[in-house]
């Protein structure tokens, strides 16, 4: 029905258990384990001996007999976009509680537009309130993208 498994009485260990040297080459679904910690150690010494750094050295595994050499990643360059600045004026806006714009205002007179929101907020018996809208100037803008085009073409 079940399987009964020998457990060991606390504090004993049996002969066989220990770090295991090496695993089975077929099960390929296993995370493969260093052979032998002491022999590899032995290679990086002989290679600091030699005067090459541990870190560059060429590897030699038993398995494959083959070496290895590591190769430094090549340094990634970053392609730095062109700033466009884009000129804006700002503008004081009256708006509903709906955020329905009711009207617009130029800068230097937030005097009007908050007497218009007052006047709203009178009229209607609901909320108006004055925000502030930035709006690109139409002729910058243009000229803006052109920049942008040529700084690219040029890179």
């Amino acid at each position: 029905m079940g399987l009964v498994e020998e457990v060991a009485p606390a504090g004993v260990l049996p002969e066989e258990t220990g770090p295991a040297e090496s695993v089975p080459e077929d099960s390929g679904s296993m995370a493969k384990r260093t052979i032998n910690r002491r022999e590899l150690r032995e290679q990086a010494e002989a290679a600091e001996k030699r005067g090459t750094p541990a870190a560059e050295a060429v590897e030699t595994t038993e398995k494959s007999g083959k070496t290895k050499e590591k190769k430094k990643p090549a340094a990634k360059t970053k392609r730095v976009k062109a700033r466009v600045i884009i000129r804006k004026k700002l503008l004081w806006g009256v708006y509903s509680g709906t955020m329905k714009e009711e009207g617009r205002f130029a800068y230097a007179d937030r005097a009007g537009a908050d007497n218009r929101a007052a006047e709203l907020s009178a009229k209607h018996k609901k909320i108006f309130f004055v925000q502030p809208i930035k709006e690109p100037l139409g002729d910058h803008v243009a000229e803006a993208e052109e920049e942008a085009a040529d700084a690219a073409a040029e890179e």
